[in-house]
């Protein structure tokens, strides 16, 4: 009993600290791919960036999975719908591993390619051909892109300004100006990348993000400044008459966002703009003078 107590006592640290270790190493290869609903397409093959919107620990990682090609382009003037199993197949052909890989967005990609798309020598290649180019099994996915590139000469793309993460920032934390930073980014760039620290700083993590990770729309949100069933204050503006009054809030809401309020007694609920801390704007276009004197009366009874 003793031995089998004491075997217990040295396998414990040892089995905590292969946890983290596997936590940590999760954590720092996770990817997350926000599939987009529509695609308009130039080129002659479908590539993973094309059809989502990607984030990854890493730039390296990111521009790899980035520029992993999928499946030929539809022939011009078609539409081709492609599915999350079938990228998950697709993916694992090339050789990625899905572990650590989480899919959002929409459940199907629709390709589309344009009528007047002009055929050039990599275009008028036959799809069968492309695809076996883009896929070819040679251990390398760095291999199978150049056997797509393989023929043709592409300009290299000119540097751009995107916002990368410095230091973690936890979620539902609030990014400050020193988690965030300016970097050059020579790759294809996501659609809703942030090219502006105005766009990031002052926003709400949606999730844990950690450094190194270029910052796209979906990663942040405003921060709310109203939440339900709080009292507020309520501006009317119209000509050189402002009128306040105070009304419930019936949704959060963040900085520019339009939500329902209803006034103290209940009898009217009207839709108003978040300007502020517990502070929303009625913009009163073309209202009568007794209309605001009715709302005037209104604020002196609730007060």
């Amino acid at each position: 009993m003793t031995t089998t107590h004491t075997y217990r006592r040295q396998l414990t640290p040892l089995l905590i600290a292969l946890i983290i270790l596997l936590s940590w190493s999760q954590a720092s290869t996770a990817v997350e791919i926000v599939l987009r609903q529509q695609v308009t397409l130039q080129g002659p093959v479908v590539r993973l960036g094309d059809v989502a919107d990607l984030s990854a620990s890493t730039d390296s990682q990111l521009q790899d999975l980035i520029a992993t090609p999928l499946m030929p382009a539809p022939a011009p003037g078609t539409r081709r719908y492609l599915r999350i199993a079938q990228i998950r197949d697709l993916l694992a052909a090339s050789g990625i591993s899905l572990a650590g890989i989480t899919f959002h967005g929409t459940t199907q990609v629709a390709i589309q390619v344009p009528k007047n798309r002009s055929p050039g020598a990599a275009s008028q290649r036959k799809p069968a051909q492309a695809l076996m180019d883009g896929l070819q099994p040679t251990g390398s996915r760095l291999a199978a892109r150049q056997q797509v590139a393989r023929g043709r000469t592409k300009p290299p793309e000119p540097k751009q300004s995107v916002v990368v993460l410095a230091r973690t920032v936890e979620r539902g934390m609030l990014v400050r100006a020193v988690d965030v930073e300016v970097r050059d980014w020579a790759g294809r760039l996501p659609l809703r990348a942030l090219r502006s620290l105005d766009r990031a700083v002052g926003m709400v993590a949606r999730q844990t993000l950690r450094p190194g990770v270029l910052l796209l729309e979906n990663h942040l949100e405003a921060p709310r400044l109203v939440e339900r069933g709080e009292t507020v204050t309520v501006f009317a503006r119209t000509g050189g008459i402002q009128v306040r009054t105070h009304a419930v809030a019936k949704q959060d809401g963040g900085l520019g966002d339009l939500i329902q309020v209803e006034t103290a007694d209940r009898r009217e609920r009207f839709m108003a703009r978040v300007t502020g801390l517990r502070e929303l704007d009625v913009f009163a276009t073309g209202a009568t003078v007794a209309e605001h004197t009715t709302l005037h009366s209104d604020r002196r009874r609730l007060r």
